[in-house]
């Protein structure tokens, strides 16, 4: 083998053992040290202009996927995992000049596991006469329950007595915009990822973890009005969670679209509410997918 056709070939198995990503892991433990801060911790690197940036966490447990129709549940472990997420955009063909093989799904985007984190993930107080309740109403409301040094929180309940709740439902929403990057790339699993918030014995222990369901579009601006309509229902909801659970549910893949965004509603279905972690606290919603080439 000449010296050329030797380097292709070690530049080719340096790619490929590069493309299998780790899951992304989620704080599971829920433990904070003084101000909510999450005993997990958490490096952002980037692999520069044409390479993903990825986001390396440590932490003590995992979240197993589940049916998108009948199951979901969560395991623990003390594995190290990794997320990268992809930050390139436009879908585009590039030519391997080493090979000269195109491959397709954009600069820096490679077959392997990624994590989307969530654009809005939010709840809102359906009006019941009291008026409507804002993201802003309805996670201060959780927050100031769940009395811990997170902020942001999300919850679901049928009627919200405490506080400023006025008897009101309690229904969250998240937005995935999945990158255009994904286009030429094949969606092979998709699951979402959210996580029980840290407050011991307030509603953090209820009966449910809710309905999952596909909504009409939405933003942030949105929410601030009133509540997007459910659409179709993913998963019933299979019964009690347990304070700083990672929770997960199977997406049927046909509904990642690449430069689309994705729009889910977490519907309750008892009195006994739940409190989840929000967009910007340790153990946020995620979507991860797997990517595969076509």
């Amino acid at each position: 083998m000449t010296p050329g056709r030797a380097l292709a070939c070690w530049v080719l198995a340096s790619i490929a053992g590069a493309c299998v990503l780790d899951n992304q892991k989620f704080d599971p433990g829920g433990a904070t040290t003084g101000g909510g801060e999450s005993a997990a911790s958490t490096t952002l690197t980037s692999a520069g202009p044409t390479g993903p940036a990825s986001a390396t966490s440590e932490a003590s447990g995992t979240a197993s996927t589940s049916s998108a129709t009948a199951s979901t549940s969560a395991t623990t472990s003390t594995t190290d995992e990794t997320s990268t997420l992809p930050t390139s955009t436009g879908a585009s063909a590039t030519s391997d000049a080493s090979t000269g093989e195109t491959r397709s799904g954009g600069p820096g985007v490679e077959p392997g596991t990624y994590g989307i984190p969530a654009t809005v993930a939010a709840c809102v107080l359906l009006d019941n006469g009291s008026g409507h309740g804002s993201p802003a109403v309805c996670g201060g409301n959780a927050d100031a329950q769940n009395n811990t040094g997170l902020s942001g929180l999300m919850q679901i309940d049928t009627m919200v007595t405490m506080l400023d709740g006025e008897d009101r439902r309690a229904e969250s929403f998240l937005r995935f915009d999945v990158p255009a990057d994904y286009a030429g790339l094949v969606v092979a699993d998709a699951t979402l990822h959210v996580q029980v918030a840290d407050g011991r014995g307030i509603l953090a222990k209820g009966p449910q973890r809710g309905v999952l369901v596909t909504t009409t579009p939405f933003d942030e601006e949105d929410l601030d009005v009133g509540a997007p309509a459910p659409m179709a229902t993913l998963a019933d909801d299979l019964g009690p969670v347990q304070t700083d659970e990672p929770i997960t549910w199977s997406i049927p893949v046909a509904l990642v679209q690449a430069g689309a965004p994705l729009h889910l509603g977490l519907l309750p279905t008892d009195t006994d509410g739940v409190f989840y972690r929000g967009r910007d606290t340790p153990g946020a919603p995620t979507l991860e997918v797997v990517l595969v080439a076509p």
